[in-house]
């Protein structure tokens, strides 16, 4: 699996280092087109975070109960 693919799949409060790794790889290679690819990548996992976020704030019984212990652990929720 390649790494646009392990950081689209994975799990939503995962840590992007999936994704920082490849990344920074690819930078250093000067392969700027998979760069590209991996960071809009990151980017729609970082925004199915920020709406799982939204979605605990407003309604936390429906989030996911890694997220809701997080963000209650934060004082969020």
């Amino acid at each position: 699996m390649n790494a646009v693919a392990l950081v689209d799949y994975a799990e939503p409060m995962c840590d992007l280092q999936n994704a920082v790794d490849p990344l920074t790889r690819a930078l250093s290679l000067h392969q700027l087109e998979e760069a590209d690819e991996i960071a809009a990548a990151a980017a729609r996992h970082i925004a199915r975070v920020r709406h799982y976020i939204r979605e605990a704030k407003g309604r936390p019984h429906s989030a996911p109960i890694p997220l809701r212990r997080r963000l209650r652990d934060r004082g969020l929720i």
